[in-house]
């Protein structure tokens, strides 16, 4: 079910209603909003597979900007407006509209004001009003920034060579890198940017050492600007010597930017050598194809041609020019998973210019209706990802999602995601006792959006894994607030994971973790402090700490006092610490002590008080709560005992034995420790001796006075016979 599939959805389930469907979307497609409100007790909408929340939610390998779903590779087109018209003639021709190509390239060289010297009428001024006029026809632009322009050699400025060194060091170009910013800014739809292409090709005169810093200068001043519809990519041709990796005598790379600043890895090939049959260059390009895959990086053959071919309309031949190149050129592509995107360059290179004088052939496959109709039954293959299907890639459109869970309605789900394609953004919202939101596998937020999700009032979402900040350029904010409210996670929780992740706890919100919570580096976690009788507001077995921030708040209108001990985080086992702790101000006389925070979990206002075997509640006396805790929880785990038990995984006699020998021990860092009791009445009871008692021999009554405060307790000070009770 898609709410708000290429425009604006509602789903309203309400009175008891009940939806059913395998997969849920709310907001999927480009500029699409959907809005999901489940309502009431005994209305449900039920998920078998996924739900996504903002987003097309459908896997890719590398996660990149304007990457293809999983085992799916974009189909484009090249640069010649003569060749893509031929092209694009013959599969309506061929009744192949349903293969249109969902990319073409076009090239524009930064220093020159007119159309660049190889001939493309691609000036800025042109480029600029053919992306307004919608010339690529829905089509992805896949944009190549040449760094070409005016360099002065000697007394003479010289057009058409590179200009990577002025970039990377002056201001020369900075205005019209700008203006080539603003113009991908305003068309405001997602485009490849190859900035470069064939960086180490002696044709380009690049500099070694210069270009990566243009790069990076470009691709800076592009996310300073606020363009976030481009997807940067770094493009090597294997003609080019192949040290695209290596680094000078001061360990400085020569052409390689950093992956920091790539969102794809790119490859010319045009020889047959460069692809198959072995051979220096061969061995080239896969090495380059090991480096992307390496670094995780889809790899978009941005250009490619059968340069060496002579394609003549001999049907007769069809066969011979498919198996000495265009065969094993797909079987290359196939061969290789980091390969999500290839632009054939549909061109008679003969008629072009300096290109048929150099040698190049004959490449337009539609002068031979028999090569043609070879070619569209490759991209008939169930791989390929043609204009139909645009949206689907990665980011590709910004979909909005939102899901509101109220007033004990509930929603089912084989896995759940919010926020879930770059680009996208989500938010759900679970209000109210008895709503419920429940993931039978993992549950992200922020998968590789932006994703809200906010638990409140009594609200209870339940999952497997967790993921806040799941993958680069991501954000995922939890908000779990009010008594009764939970994040329940069976497995694992990350918080900042590859994005940017912040979990929220307020107003006695709880999140319980079955196995280990993880804070990465991006990762914020916020507490919020109301009441120190309360309990911890993170349970975890485990608790794992790769530096993030810790951030602490107080309630409105709450002001801690000395002594106050706030336990804050409940776990079996610690490692690592917070890179940042930020706690509220206290008053001038006060101050916090964390000693405590990464071994019991607990803050305290003044010192901490110290260790006392038998605290179990922690609060510095061992004393009749802490008896209660104990028998509350024997057979349990036994981090509830806050490190003061006797060691076993769980809450045995042994505590027990620890409790009595320590009974009124006071913890030496309290400031303001209990008041013994002032009077004590041990009174032996026949009656306390039931068949119905738990324990097999008669408890004796204590009537302790304290403070003027009366309360009777049984306090048993002979152990359990059976304490498995």
């Amino acid at each position: 079910m898609r709410v708000g599939d290429s425009g604006n959805g509602i789903l309203d389930v309400t009175d008891g209603g009940v939806v059913s469907n395998t997969q849920g979307f709310i907001g999927y497609h480009s500029g699409s909003t959907g809005v999901a409100t489940v309502i009431g007790a005994g209305s449900k909408w039920t998920n078998s597979a996924n739900l996504a929340v903002g987003g097309t939610d459908l896997n890719t390998t590398f996660r990149a900007y304007l990457e293809p779903p999983e085992g799916r590779i974009l189909h484009g087109i090249g640069q010649w407006h003569a060749g893509n018209n031929n092209f694009l003639t013959a599969l309506g021709d061929l009744n192949a509209t349903a293969l249109l190509p969902a990319s073409e390239l076009t090239f524009i060289a930064l220093g020159l004001e007119e159309d660049d010297l190889r001939g493309w009428d691609w000036s800025l001024n042109a480029l600029a009003t053919n992306l307004a006029n919608g010339n690529f026809q829905g089509r992805v632009p896949s944009l190549s920034l040449a760094l070409r322009g005016k360099h002065l050699y000697g007394d003479d400025y010289v057009e058409g060579y590179g200009i990577d060194d002025l970039v990377a060091t002056t201001d020369e170009y900075d205005d019209r890198v700008q203006e080539y910013i603003d113009m991908v800014i305003d068309y405001g739809q997602p485009v490849y940017l190859r900035i470069g292409g064939e960086f180490s090709g002696y044709w380009n005169g690049y500099e070694a050492g210069m270009y990566p810093l243009a790069f990076r200068k470009i691709v800076q001043m592009f996310r300073d600007s606020g363009a976030d519809n481009v997807a940067f990519v770094w493009c090597y041709e294997p003609a080019a010597p192949g040290d695209f990796a290596d680094v000078d005598a001061d360990g400085n790379y020569l052409w390689f930017p950093g992956n920091d600043v790539i969102d794809w890895y790119g490859i010319d090939v045009f020889h047959l050598n460069e692809f198959s049959g072995g051979g220096v260059k061969h061995d080239r390009t896969e090495a380059f194809l090991a480096m992307a895959l390496e670094a995780g990086k889809p790899v978009v053959v941005a250009e490619s041609t059968a340069r060496d071919s002579t394609i003549t309309n001999d049907s007769g031949m069809a066969t011979v020019y498919w198996d000495e190149w265009f065969g094993p050129y797909f079987a290359w592509i196939d061969d290789h998973e980091q390969i999500k995107a290839f632009h054939y360059i549909n061109a008679d290179w003969t008629v072009l210019g300096h290109y048929g004088e150099s040698g190049w052939s004959q490449a337009d496959i539609t002068v031979n209706p028999a090569l043609m109709q070879m070619f569209v039954d490759e991209l008939g293959g169930e791989q390929y990802l043609h204009l139909a299907d645009i949206e689907d890639l990665n980011g590709y459109g910004a979909p909005n999602g939102t899901l509101h869970v109220e007033a004990g309605g509930a929603v089912f789900s084989g896995s759940g995601s919010i926020g879930s394609s770059s680009g996208s953004t989500g938010e759900a919202t679970v209000t109210g006792a008895d709503s419920r939101w429940k993931n039978l596998g993992p549950l992200y937020v922020g998968k590789s959006g932006n994703g809200a999700l906010h638990v409140e009032a009594g609200g209870v979402v339940s999952n497997r894994d967790g993921y806040i900040g799941k993958w680069a350029g991501s954000v995922g904010t939890v908000t779990v607030t009010d008594e009764g409210s939970e994040w329940n996670n069976s497995e694992d929780l990350t918080v900042g994971n590859y994005g940017e992740g912040t979990l929220n706890i307020t107003g006695g919100g709880v999140v319980n973790v079955g196995g280990t919570t993880t804070f990465g580096t991006n990762s914020t976690f916020e507490i919020e402090l109301s009441d120190p009788t309360s309990g911890p507001s993170l349970f975890t077995d485990n608790l794992e700490l790769f530096g993030g921030t810790l951030e602490i708040s107080l309630a409105e209108g709450f002001l801690p006092e000395l002594d106050n001990s706030f336990d804050m985080l409940d776990f079996s086992t610690v490692s690592g610490s917070f890179a940042e702790m930020n706690l509220p101000a206290l008053d001038e006389s006060l101050f916090w002590d964390t000693s405590e925070l990464l071994t019991r979990g607990a803050i305290c206002v003044g010192s901490c008080p110290a260790a006392v075997q038998g605290d179990y509640n922690y609060d510095g006396v061992v004393d009749a709560a802490d008896y209660t805790l104990w028998q509350d929880n024997l057979g349990g785990a036994s981090s509830v005992l806050n490190g003061n038990g006797s060691g076993a995984a769980t809450v045995v006699q042994a505590d027990y034995d620890l409790w009595k020998t320590n009974f009124e021990a006071i913890g030496s860092g309290s400031a303001n420790p209990v008041t013994e009791p002032t009077t004590v009445l041990l009174v032996l009871m026949a009656v306390f001796c039931t068949p119905r008692s738990r324990f097999h021999s008669c408890p004796l009554g204590a009537l302790i006075v304290n403070g003027g405060l009366q309360r009777v307790i049984d306090i048993p000070l002979i152990p359990p016979v059976d304490a498995a009770g």
